[in-house]
């Protein structure tokens, strides 16, 4: 039985390592029923457009609060999706 699982990634300026990051998990958890969210905290590069091209959701921080603040985030758009 396949599960609904959200995989929350913060991230700040990591447009040259964010492909590579979702790959990854495409190549690791593609068998399972995944979506991944990169929450984008303020990045000044080119991360969100980068995730939204990879096939990722993003949500995006205009102010930077931090990882913590990113995970909570992610958690709380997954429960209200």
């Amino acid at each position: 039985m396949n599960k609904k699982i959200l995989i929350i990634i913060p991230a700040r300026d990591e447009a040259k390592n964010i492909s590579k990051v979702l790959s990854g998990i495409k190549k690791k958890y593609g068998s399972i029923e995944a979506a991944t969210l990169v929450v984008d905290d303020a990045s000044q590069d080119e991360t969100s457009a980068i995730s939204l091209a990879n096939g990722s959701c993003v949500l995006k921080h205009n102010k930077s609060g931090g990882v913590c603040l990113s995970i909570v985030d992610g958690f709380i758009w997954g429960i209200k999706k």
